[in-house]
């Protein structure tokens, strides 16, 4: 919903808290979480490579359709 470099005013939103051992952090476009739920995200994430998670997860957007971009 707000794309870097179209606006000269940035708009960032940011999250504060502690990061644990095991913590993962995805970043992502919307258009990933336009198609796969945050629940679907979560069971993805942690029991493969990174990069494998990121080309299962495109895959799961490209295969329901996907409407936009898709980044990870």
């Amino acid at each position: 919903t707000r794309a870097i470099g179209i606006f000269e005013d940035l708009d960032v939103e940011t999250r504060e808290g502690e990061v644990e051992p095991g913590d993962v952090f995805l970043i992502c476009s919307d258009g990933l979480t336009g198609h796969v739920p945050d629940h679907d995200i979560l069971s993805a994430v942690g029991f493969q490579r990174s990069q494998d998670v990121c080309d299962d997860l495109i895959a799961t957007t490209l295969d329901r359709g996907a409407t936009d971009n898709v980044s990870i």
